[in-house]
């Protein structure tokens, strides 16, 4: 009986642990700029085409901080 309590509790503390390691409120909120990439872009002209979800995709190049260029593509 001893040893089930003790491996049941052991369970629950890892359990609990794992839980506020993944759910750590500053990891789920997305308006904390920290350890994220910014890009900036620009919508010049109106190159857009209708999925299949009858949804706008965009594909535009992107910039970052040092100038770096990327693809992103979003739909709207």
């Amino acid at each position: 009986m001893k040893t089930f309590l003790l491996v049941t509790g052991l369970v629950l503390i890892i359990i609990v642990g794992f839980s506020i390691l993944l759910f750590n409120p500053n990891r789920l909120t997305p308006e904390n700029p920290k350890g994220k990439t910014y890009y900036y872009t620009m919508v010049v002209n109106d190159d857009t085409k209708l999925d299949s979800d009858q949804r706008y995709e965009y594909t535009l190049n992107a910039y970052d901080k040092s100038g770096e260029i990327k693809t992103l593509s979003f739909t709207k």
